[in-house]
């Protein structure tokens, strides 16, 4: 009742709460903006939203249900009894009447002047109304913001993201604020919430409206409480509606700077007040500024001290005095700091700050330690589970356990100790800090300390997966014996396996990403356990079935490809072997819980790791089909998720098929041919549901990819019909042959129609033109090679070995000629081209001196055959083709040497002589590097042709130089071994000719 010095106010209302504050600023903590919509509980549907970025302190929210201290509801500062209009009458621009209203016979008996009493903490919670503040900030650190928070209606039927148990019984929450703003006091700026109505009309853009019984004076403390509800809301007028018994008699305008002194009894200076609002809102910022921590700010009537309690340090001063001491705060800060932990879960933004959660979590655990309250214990460490397993990110730091540093006690400015120092309820000075009533009105300076968290951070997935699967252990072990479960219990069962399966999962997908496949392979069983039986447990509803249907699922895909995956790391199966059969005992609480009826044969053997590739594959397809079973229990759109099953399976069909034809092209087709046949309609039937898969799923590029295997197949076939027999000679070219070769052409042909041109996946779709080119070159070789002169003339088999290889010809050109030269395929296509060409001039060159060929048809055929040769040579490289170019000069010179006869024997001859030469620039340095069959055909043919070129010569008598030369030649020639190499005798020989023709 001590007025304050130099006001004339009295301290009602300062001792209890501070204007704006929801509650006595009980559990007040420090944030960072990005968490406010974490620390503001979302009521009725509506969720706050904002991109603020400053430091702010928000209080807890109130109770409803729990009663005031005095006999009406006690409005900030002190509000008398005009209280506040009813909620209906919204804030806002509305034209509404003044409503005629009865009177609260409550409201009129009490008495303004009635001391507050404090009762023993905790603080009963005022219930809401009027200003109330929500959070606080400095305004020199406020950075401007291009958004306001904003209130989000959720959709009807909209569920929360995550599933939180429900340990205690909790208040339902608050109704929204009818209007929410910022408000600058001083350097400080708030942002409040308020429910005071505001109307419109005419001449009156704002104006409060107050009910007040006429005849009654309005006293200093209700004149407070209008004055600072309109200027917090920016409203420059009152309205005061009088009324008699409920009936009302009259309205009266006042406006908002004249409230401070309306009559003789509502007198106060609004700076002083101001001034003290100040003074308190700093002391509180520089004092509150241990994160977690649950504060108490209180005076006692009769005191000249403001005293602000940390409810946190109570544990810590039981621990220094090393005596027996009841917290009587500890089951209700722990209730209040697993609330606030929740809450900020809630929140999806990934920008959540998981160190101040997990702070959160552990003061909790340790105030409930020493308690019997296992429902919140076991629900703490199923939060720290969550917290730790879905919203922490591997950051580094050092190796080992998660870096949990130690944070020393916040440093607190020195305050002004009371007189005598004496502490109340066993609270030591250390952990109170005061404020003089007496230094209210005078400016104060505060030191703000800024503060620190312990940091949350983790090395790997492996570490922070492992650290939230103790957790789960502890929940567990909590919660006793299975045969003793009740329902709350199953239930936190059925989420805490939910979570683990989550844990293991992630896990399992860890370790495939490195090759530890049988760990992997273990976690994803552990997985699938945790899920399976989560789902059969008779409180699985409070788990939503897509949540366990969607971890089910990728549990499942993970064994898929683990299994897929091992046929490719068969040298170190063992090893994984025993990754798999080694079981962790630190795993084994939450394994033996787990009840799997539901796990047959073919899901045992799912998640057993296999030693045969066979087996490996077909339990691939396997989990890829169970993971699809899955798909039915999730909701909205799962076609990704059905088309990733799909490919997973195509591809594991593929595998198998390419498993099947290498195995069938290691046995022998002579004597095992059933079994290399059967081999054969496996690996094609694989392909053919490799191919079907892939085309549910819609994806070209793994079509065209099975229909290149398809096609290999078919050539594999086709070459082993052609293998020698017992006797070792080939047969003809045989129907069966070239039926494989024919189908093997139509899959390549296929694959492209599916790609529908080169820019669909241009290293596919050039495989598919070398593949389908390769089969036409090898068919017609054959089919040239191994005539099947029984059944056909040479004619005809001369016109088809030219159809297909002009085909293989049409298809490499076209592909050549559209990559440039620095391709990395440009090479090989180059090459097959010029392989095409020198076929093509073997043949024709072969058919112009056949016995049947008509004369016309010779040199047809000689045209065609040079045409072909050349082509053959520019399309060689020498540094790729040295070896092809070296055979087709030798095969040119073949055909000259045939042609000279007659009057054109000297000219054939020469060309003859310039063939061979022109190997002098693709000959290698060494002999070793080439063919050295190629190499003597090249020295005896120049032997030979010097020779038949010195006899004509010296029979006609002409040029008797070029004879000199020609002789010298032939000297070096039949002389080969004193040169180094080939190439250093063919280019001495060059020289020696140019000599000759100058």
């Amino acid at each position: 009742e001590t007025p304050l010095k130099g006001a004339e106010i009295p301290l009602k209302g300062v001792e209890t709460t501070l204007k704006g504050a929801e509650t006595p600023l009980k559990g007040v903590e420090i944030q960072r903006a990005s968490q406010v919509a974490a620390l503001l509980d979302c009521q009725h549907g509506e969720e706050l939203k904002s991109d603020e970025g400053s430091e702010v302190v928000r209080g807890e929210q109130p109770s409803p249900h729990k009663q005031d201290i005095t006999s009406g509801a006690l409005s900030p500062w002190g509000a008398g009894e005009g209280g506040h209009a009813p909620r209906e009458a919204k804030g806002g621009c509305s034209h509404a009447p003044l409503p005629s209203v009865k009177a609260s016979p409550q409201k009129e008996q009490q008495q303004e002047g009635d001391a507050c009493r404090l009762p023993p903490p905790p603080h009963p919670l005022p219930e809401r109304g009027g200003s109330q503040l929500m959070v606080m900030q400095r305004q020199d650190e406020l950075v401007p913001s291009r958004k306001k928070y904003q209130l989000v209606p959720r959709q009807e039927g909209e569920e929360s993201h995550t599933t939180f148990p429900c340990p205690v019984s909790e208040p339902p929450p608050p109704p929204p604020f009818a209007k929410d703003f910022q408000w600058t006091i001083a350097d400080t700026r708030m942002l409040l919430g308020s429910d005071l109505p505001i109307l419109t009309q005419g001449d009156h853009p704002a104006i409060s409206l107050r009910l007040r019984e006429k005849g009654k004076p309005v006293t200093v403390l209700t004149g407070l409480d209008y004055w600072l509800d309109n200027l917090m809301c920016n409203v420059p007028e009152l309205m005061m509606c009088f009324h008699l018994d409920g009936v009302v008699q009259n309205y009266e305008v006042i406006k908002t700077e004249d409230i401070p002194h309306l009559d003789k009894n509502c007198q106060f200076n609004r700076q002083e007040v101001l001034e003290v609002a100040h003074n308190v809102l700093g002391f509180l910022k520089a004092n509150c500024t241990r994160e977690g921590h649950t504060y108490w700010l209180c005076r006692r009537a009769g005191e000249e001290v403001v005293k602000l309690y940390d409810l946190s340090s109570l544990e810590e001063c039981e621990e220094r005095s090393g005596e027996e001491f009841s917290n009587p705060f500890a089951t209700s800060v722990a209730n209040l700091l697993y609330r606030m932990a929740k809450n900020m879960l809630k929140n999806t933004d990934e920008t959540i700050n998981a160190a101040l959660v997990h702070m959160l979590l552990d003061n909790c655990i340790e105030l409930l330690k020493q308690n019997t309250s296992t429902k919140m214990l076991v629900s703490a460490y199923y939060l720290q589970a969550l917290l730790v397993i879905t919203r922490v990110e591997v950051t580094g730091g050092s190796e080992g356990a998660a870096s949990r540093e130690q944070v020393p006690p916040a440093k607190h400015p020195p305050n002004v100790a009371p007189p005598g120092g004496q502490s109340t309820s066993g609270i030591t000075s250390s952990e109170t800090k005061y404020l003089l009533v007496n230094k209210l009105l005078k400016p104060l300076s505060f030191i703000e300390a800024e503060p620190t968290l312990p940091s949350l951070s983790f090395s790997n997935d492996q570490e922070r997966l492992r650290v939230g699967l103790d957790y789960i252990v502890k929940a567990l072990i909590l919660l006793g014996p299975t045969k003793q479960w009740n329902q709350w219990q199953q239930t936190c069962v059925v989420m805490l396996l939910c979570l683990s399966a989550a844990a293991y999962q992630a896990l399992a997908e860890a370790c495939f990403s490195v090759n530890r496949l049988g760990r992997a392979l273990r976690y994803a069983r552990y997985s699938i356990l945790c899920g399976e039986s989560s789902a059969m447990s008779s409180s699985a509803g409070h788990v939503p079935g897509v949540e366990r249907a969607e971890k089910l699922y990728s549990a499942w895909m993970v064994c898929g490809d683990i299994h897929c995956l091992s046929t490719k790391l068969s040298n170190n199966f063992s090893s994984h072997l025993e990754d798999f059969k080694l079981e962790n005992p630190e795993d084994m609480p939450i394994i033996n819980v787990t009840a799997n009826p539901s796990v047959n044969g073919r899901k045992n053997a799912c998640m057993t790791l296999h030693t045969d590739l066979e087996s490996s594959l077909l339990r691939s397809i396997d989990c890829y089909e169970l993971a699809h079973g899955q798909l039915a229990q999730l909701t909205g759109n799962t076609i990704e998720k059905k088309r990733k099953v799909q490919e997973h399976v195509g591809n594991s069909w593929n595998e198998l098929g390419t498993y099947y034809k290498q195995l069938a092209s290691l046995m022998d087709h002579r004597t095992d041919s059933r079994q290399v046949e059967k081999l054969w309609v496996s690996s094609h039937d694989c392909f053919q549901k490799s191919l079907h898969t892939f085309q549910e799923a819609d994806n070209a590029v793994n079509q065209a990819l099975v229909y290149v295997n398809l096609g290999a197949l078919m050539v594999s076939c086709a070459r082993v019909h052609g293998l020698p027999g017992a006797s070792g000679q080939r047969s003809e070219f045989s129907q069966q042959e070239k039926v494989f070769y024919t189908k093997a052409a139509d899959f390549y042909i296929s694959g492209k129609q599916v790609l529908r041109g080169r820019s669909a996946c241009p290293g596919v779709w050039d495989q598919l033109v070398m593949d389908l080119s390769g089969v036409y070159f090898t068919m017609g070789t054959v089919l040239q090679n191994n005539a099947p002169l029984s059944s056909l003339t040479p004619q005809d088999v001369e016109r088809e070995v030219v159809e297909v290889l002009m085909k293989a010809l049409t298809h490499t050109e076209a592909l050549l000629n559209t990559i440039d030269k620095e391709h990395p395929k440009y090479a090989a296509l180059s090459g097959q081209a010029g392989n095409c060409h020198y076929q093509l001039a073997s043949l024709y060159q072969k058919s112009a001196y056949g016995f049947s060929s008509t004369q016309s048809k010779q040199r047809q055929s000689k045209t065609q055959a040079e045409k072909h040769y050349n082509k053959a040579l520019q399309l060689y490289l020498p540094q790729y083709h040295s070896v092809e170019m070296l055979r087709t000069n030798v095969e040119k010179a073949l055909l000259y040497e045939q042609q000279a006869l007659g009057k054109q024997q000297v000219k054939y001859l020469k060309c003859v002589l310039g063939c061979l030469l022109d190997t002098e620039t693709i000959l290698p340095e060494r002999d070793q590097d080439t063919d050295g069959q190629l190499l003597t055909v090249l020295v005896h043919r120049l032997q030979t042709v010097l020779k038949q070129l010195m006899s004509v010569l010296t029979k006609k008598g002409e040029s008797p130089q070029l004879l000199q030369q020609l002789k010298l030649m032939y000297t070096s020639v039949l002389k080969p071994e004193q040169y180094k190499s080939t190439q250093e005798l063919v280019s001495t020989l060059k020289d020696l000719y140019q000599q000759a023709q100058k």
